[in-house]
């Protein structure tokens, strides 16, 4: 992606909740799995993965938006 997309990509990321986008970074870019977050963030399976469907949703909607 250009230059303008990538600084618009971490603007959005940077706007996500900070569960939200702990756990995103974790799981994206760490390369954690959503257990090895679980632990970390001290949170359920099931809220990382809530977690990685509200970044996904939210980041797609906001890309979408050109």
């Amino acid at each position: 992606i250009g230059k303008q997309e990538l600084h618009r990509l971490k603007l959005m990321i940077m706007d996500l909740p900070p569960r939200v986008r702990a756990t995103f970074i974790l799981h994206r870019f760490e390369g954690l799995k959503y257990k090895e977050i679980s632990e970390t963030l001290k949170i359920s399976v099931s809220a990382v993965e809530k977690n990685m469907m509200t970044a996904i949703a939210r980041l797609s909607k906001e890309f979408d938006r050109k």
